[in-house]
């Protein structure tokens, strides 16, 4: 009898032994899974940065352009209503 509680003893510390084995394992995974979703987090934050400056940039720029565009179109109609005055003299 002492035989087989002994071997169950010896059998219970070799499982929970490979227990904590696999619990430890499967936290350091978890742990290298972590590092890897922050640097990947970390990358795309950067991405989002840089997108959002890009963006900032060209806002700038669109409002430029649209600016010279009201401008030229004020002058070409002054530059037409011109025409048509020299046009209508005889």
């Amino acid at each position: 009898m002492d035989e087989i509680k002994r071997k169950k003893r010896a059998l219970n510390r070799e499982y929970a032994k490979k227990s904590r084995l696999r619990k430890q394992k499967q936290l350091e995974d978890l742990a290298h899974e972590v590092n890897k979703l922050q640097s990947a987090n970390k990358k795309l934050v950067e991405i989002i940065k840089a997108k959002e400056e890009a963006y900032a940039e060209n806002k700038v720029a669109n409002n430029i352009l649209r600016t010279q565009t009201m401008e030229l179109a004020d002058r070409l109609r002054f530059l037409n209503s011109i025409i048509q005055v020299q046009d209508l003299k005889p």
